[in-house]
């Protein structure tokens, strides 16, 4: 391999942070000047605003009320965070090393970075873990990032029913149950399609609500199979309109918290099924920060016209009279699904019906409303396969 002394040191793109022997000094910061009588763990307190000791005296060993010895804890980690955010921004990369040495300054020994260690594996929340070459490094995540993390998984319990989905958040939602509280970062669950029993913690994406403990009590195929039989039953259930859940009414309603969502359902079949669409279909509608979801506005949705003409089908109410595209007519009856509006024809059956294809008897509205279907592209790549057998 050719000489590398063209290249400066990775650290010196942050100028913030200088580590030299074992002292971390902050320069420069962009949040608060620190003074240089400042201990390093009294300025990543001052940095982050949270309540720093006076400057020590020049040569004087700053007061410690936990002692020399004490061991670093999760509110550290917490601190640590903000530190590296307001000094490098989320792109930093950060070594275990400095890591420790942020959250002991002169007090850093091997055996405070294993504890930091123990806490970046324990703890997936405030920082992402990748690899620069041979070197493992943590990025701090985003402050919403963070809450979301946490507001999702804290109270996972044995027992707990959730949402699952793998690849960052691609692919199906699948149901699952937990069988082993949070260790390590990561969590022991049995979900639907997948192999083993130990999963990173984020791909739990939503709690139920609902509890299965007789599960987890299961052997393990066992337990497979009933949660494969519960996730086969409610999709079929769905399909065929016996539950129903309108995400894009839910979004008429404003901000919401997820038992909130969750709670427009009054029985647990209807949770679960529910449960699963917020994850598949949230983010077209909402932005998701911890457990509340913030409705997007109007004109940053992804196809508002579409949104729209849900919206005044269901505003018609029921009974309303309306017409399909092939001539065949009935009354609506109140109830909506993603992107289409049930409607009981004259011999009483029911029948789920895309919006776009819906005529109110009597008016033009909602005829599609733009001209080359972008709306109706992005609801049904959002909706799936599912819903279009479910059309009448």
């Amino acid at each position: 391999m050719g000489s590398r002394t063209h290249c400066a040191p990775w650290r010196s793109a942050y100028p913030h942070v200088a580590v030299n022997g074992e002292a971390v000094t902050l320069i420069d910061a962009p949040v608060r000047a620190t003074s240089a009588a400042l201990s390093p763990r009294a300025a990543v307190a001052a940095l982050v605003g949270e309540g720093a000791r006076p400057p020590s005296p020049a040569g004087a060993t700053p007061a410690d009320p936990h002692g020399a010895d004490d061991a670093v804890s999760a509110a550290d980690l917490a601190a640590v965070h903000r530190a590296a955010l307001a000094t490098g921004g989320p792109h930093r990369p950060w070594t275990t090393v400095e890591l420790a040495r942020l959250a002991t300054g002169t007090r850093y020994t091997p055996a405070t970075r294993a504890q930091v260690q123990g806490l970046l594996d324990a703890d997936m929340a405030y920082f992402a873990r990748k690899r620069l070459g041979a070197q493992e490094v943590y990025l701090p995540r985003a402050p919403e990032e963070v809450a979301t993390r946490q507001a999702t998984h804290v109270a996972l319990v044995r027992g707990d029913l959730v949402i699952a989905r793998m690849n960052a958040g691609q692919g199906e939602a699948r149901l699952g149950v937990i069988t082993r509280a949070i260790e390590q970062g990561s969590v022991e669950a049995t979900i639907v399609g997948w192999k083993g029993e130990r999963f990173p913690l984020p791909v739990i994406q939503l709690p139920t609500g609902v509890r299965r403990p007789a599960y987890v009590a299961l052997p393990r195929e066992e337990r497979r199979a009933a949660l494969a039989a519960d996730q086969e039953r409610l999709t079929a259930a769905t399909r065929s309109g016996a539950i129903a859940h309108d995400l894009m009414a839910l979004w008429a309603r404003g901000r919401q918290t997820t038992g909130d969502i969750l709670g427009t359902q009054e029985t647990d079949d209807g949770r679960l099924a529910l449960a699963r669409d917020p994850v598949m279909r949230g983010g077209v509608l909402f932005t998701r920060q911890g457990d509340v979801w913030e409705p997007k506005a109007e004109r940053d949705l992804a196809a508002p016209e579409a949104v729209a003409r849900h919206l005044a089908l269901l505003a018609r109410g029921p009974r309303a009279e309306v017409v399909y595209r092939d001539g065949r007519q009935g009354v609506l009856s109140g109830r909506g699904l993603w992107g289409q509006i049930e409607v009981v024809c004259g011999d009483e059956t029911r029948v789920w019906w895309q919006d776009k294809d819906v005529r109110v008897v009597g008016s033009s509205v909602p005829e599609r409303a733009s001209g080359d279907g972008t709306d109706d592209a992005v609801v049904a790549t959002a909706a799936g396969v599912d819903d279009d057998e479910r059309v009448g």
